[in-house]
């Protein structure tokens, strides 16, 4: 059984009500079954993951891992999703720093297997971190399925927080939103 989220209305009046029942909304679909499978499988087995190569291998955890960033398209480019991850973030030259989508910069740096000799899946509170994302992002794309306007509305209120609480210059922030294609939109 999948989930569709209830959007009986479009407009304003719409995003109103996705607002009000958007709580509930997301805890049916985090009560259905597939959905507790997959957060299950993803806790018991995202320790064992302590590198690049194993977790590119288990495709069930790759998928959930790619979802929480928005990046669940790229889950059959294992070789590309492998040197992002195994060149990290805090080396200048690495892959992760050098595309323009830089949701692949917070995916490496989140995993950190490039950046540490102990990745950050060995933390405790590792997967409730990725799995609270997963739970966002698989929501906005249920979401997205009926009305891409809310998706896109959904993306851009966490996205101009996080680009408010950066301490760049005005201008870099502009670019930072352009170099976005869902905010761009």
């Amino acid at each position: 059984m999948s989930f569709t989220p209830i959007l009986p209305l479009s407009g304003l009046t719409g995003w109103g009500f996705l607002k009000r029942t958007m709580a509930r909304q997301q805890a049916v679909q985090q009560s259905l079954p597939a959905q507790q499978r997959d957060e299950a499988y993803f806790r018991d087995r995202i320790g064992k993951a302590d590198t690049a190569e194993k977790l590119v291998n288990d495709k069930r955890l790759l998928r959930i891992a790619l979802t929480a960033f928005g990046l669940e398209g790229d889950v059959n480019s294992k070789a590309f999703i492998q040197k992002i991850l195994e060149g990290g973030t805090l080396k200048e030259g690495s892959l992760a720093n050098k595309l323009a989508d830089k949701q692949y910069q917070k995916f490496a740096s989140a995993f950190g297997y490039g950046d540490y000799s102990v990745p950050r899946t060995k933390i405790s509170t590792f997967p409730d971190e990725i799995l609270a994302q997963f739970r966002s992002r698989s929501f906005e794309k249920e979401v997205g399925l009926q009305n891409n306007t809310y998706r896109l509305a959904m993306n851009a209120e966490r996205e101009i927080q996080a680009l408010a609480g950066k301490s760049t210059s005005e201008t870099a922030k502009w670019y930072t939103l352009l170099g976005n294609a869902p905010m761009r939109e």
